[in-house]
């Protein structure tokens, strides 16, 4: 690997300059003091490598996202905060949903999210009641769980948002071996 001034031609095919980045106005995706040249040859598997450690990054971030979601929630605090009355005679006249009362936490919700690799990035996944204990994408949690249990669109953000940082420090990492 050979380092070049920006005032060489560009002929070769890795030359990255600093520029505003989609997912962070403003922010640089890249070092602006790095000029990479290598042969075009080698360009083939440069891009495949970058895109295994792509792929990697967004593996990594899903399963950053399955811990946090995996955190167990405070405990309930008194008076419920019911969503509805309707909800609370329904708690109450089955038992607990046919759980018992009081309730006891079984880590089900816990142990239910998944990550799985795909092709082209990953899947991250958990059962449909998730939805009232780790919210919903259009923000809605159930008040019973609000604030005690992690929110998925808080923690999807904030992991995602760590994505352009990741990817551009495996870029440094390959165009430097």
């Amino acid at each position: 690997m050979e380092y070049i001034s920006r005032d060489r031609r560009q002929t070769d095919y890795c030359k990255h300059y600093v520029h505003d980045c989609a997912v962070r106005p403003g922010a640089g995706c890249f070092r602006k003091d790095i000029i990479v040249s290598r042969p075009i040859s080698e360009m083939p598997a440069f891009v495949n490598g970058l895109f295994t450690d792509i792929c990697e990054v967004l593996f990594e971030t899903a399963t950053n996202v399955k811990v946090r979601m995996a955190e167990p929630g405070s405990l309930i605090t008194y008076p419920v905060q019911w969503d509805s009355p309707k909800q609370r005679a329904a708690f109450f006249a089955s038992n607990g949903f046919g759980k018992g009362i009081p309730y006891k936490r079984t880590g089900a919700y816990e142990r239910s999210w998944t990550v799985e690799r795909q092709p082209l990035g990953t899947t991250l996944h958990a059962p449909h009641p998730a939805g009232a204990i780790g919210g919903t994408a259009s923000g809605w949690q159930s008040k019973i769980h609000r604030n005690r249990w992690n929110h998925v669109v808080k923690v999807l953000f904030e992991e995602l948002a760590k994505i352009p940082d990741a990817i551009s420090n495996k870029f440094s990492v390959r165009s430097r071996t």
